[in-house]
Order: C-alpha cells, then sequence, then structure tokens
C-alpha cells in the first residue's frame, strides 16, 4: 500500500487554518454556511477541499506578508543574525530571534564556506550550507520537522491577524455586533503565534549551520 498523499504540515499547515478562516469568515460576514445542519458525504468533502484551497491560499499570502515583507525586510533572516554583529535595538526587541551563534562555531561555519568559495554571511551560505546537510537523513528530518513548525505558526498568525481586521470591520462598518473577546483573542493570538513562528523559523536555520559547522 503506497503512502498517504498528504503530509501532518497538510493538515495543520493548510486545512487547519482554512477551516478556522471559513469559520471565522463566516461568523464576520455572516456568508450562511450550515455549520450546525448535518452534512453528506460530497458536502463534507467538498467543504474540507474548500478548506484546504483556502488554507494554500493563506498560506500563500502569510509567506509573502510575514516572511518576505516583515521578517526578510524588516527584521531580517536568522542566516545573517546566526553570523554576524548586529544592531542593538534589533537585539533589544527581538532577542531570541537574533541572538548569534557561539563564536567558535560561527567561526567553523565561515571558514568552511570561505573554503568554498563563499566569502560573506547571507542567502548563497544558508543555500550552500543546507545543500550538503539535507543529504544526511537524521538532519533532514528534524529540517522537515522545523519548517512545518515555522510554517504552521506562520500561516495561523496570518490568519488570525485577517480574522481580527474582518471582526472589526464587521463590527465598525456592517454594524454586525461582534464579540469583543473574539477581537482580543484573534489579535494575541496572532502575535503569540508570529512569535513562535520567528523562534522556529531561527531554529530552521540554526540546524543547518550547527550540523554544517561539524560536518567531516
Amino acid at each position: 500500500m503506497g503512502r498517504l498523499p498528504f503530509s501532518v504540515y497538510d493538515f495543520f499547515g493548510y486545512l487547519a487554518c482554512g477551516f478556522l478562516l471559513l469559520v471565522g469568515a463566516d461568523y464576520a460576514l455572516d456568508l450562511g454556511v450550515p455549520f450546525s445542519d448535518g452534512w453528506s458525504l460530497p458536502e463534507g468533502s467538498l467543504f474540507i477541499l474548500i478548506a484546504y484551497v483556502t488554507g494554500q491560499i493563506a498560506a500563500g499570502l502569510a509567506a509573502w506578508l510575514l516572511e518576505r515583507q516583515i521578517v526578510h525586510r524588516c527584521i531580517g533572516s536568522p542566516y545573517n543574525y546566526l553570523l554576524q554583529a548586529i544592531s542593538n535595538c534589533q537585539r533589544r526587541l527581538f532577542p531570541g530571534f537574533t541572538a548569534p551563534l557561539p563564536e567558535t562555531t560561527r567561526k567553523r561555519v565561515l571558514e568552511r564556506a570561505r573554503a568554498a568559495g563563499i566569502q560573506e554571511p547571507g542567502e548563497a551560505l544558508f543555500l550552500h550550507a543546507f545543500a550538503r546537510v539535507k543529504q544526511d537523513e537524521i538532519t533532514l528530518t528534524r529540517l522537515n520537522g522545523f519548517l512545518a513548525l515555522y510554517g504552521f505558526c506562520r500561516n495561523m498568525a496570518f490568519v488570525l491577524l485577517l480574522l481580527a481586521m474582518l471582526f472589526v470591520w464587521a463590527d465598525v462598518v456592517t454594524g454586525k455586533p461582534v464579540d469583543a473577546r473574539w477581537i482580543v483573542f484573534s489579535v494575541l493570538g496572532a502575535a503569540g503565534m508570529f512569535w513562535r513562528y520567528l523562534k522556529f523559523f531561527r531554529q530552521y536555520t540554526y540546524e543547518v549551520f550547527v550540523t554544517y559547522s561539524e560536518l567531516s
């Protein structure tokens, strides 16, 4: 019997986020989705498919907004923080995310990279290190675990932020009474999941560099 075509990340990263977004949007916009009614198998299967597609779209938007615009452009990528000095302001705002590797480990990584023709920290060095360490099955399994974790946290942070804006818009613009607790929960949840996303995103890169520094 063949392996299932879906992974744990498909369930948590896409399906769960898509389901939450659909439920929240139905509450805020009165879409009329009959969640309380009994669904037939085709209806339930269709809703699961819609939730999965919605989650895929949300994941793409989350990657563009949170990862490329906010992290890479505003905060900075962990493959830079781990290998070089940063400003005190960045370190105070994001102390865990911006903590560098131990000095000895940094030197080992940079020495190996220079021997491979890469002179400076950056994306090229990270891609080179990743290409080397992913050949080890145990390391690749750990990396895939961190990838699933930070992808789920990133997607969920985006969905909760979007729902918070939907709840406020519904309450202010359309006049639909929205329980303020849902708005507070969405905002706090988005902030908490974004913080967890930063943690696992850094740990993913940390794992790549530490393993690369110890290659024989």
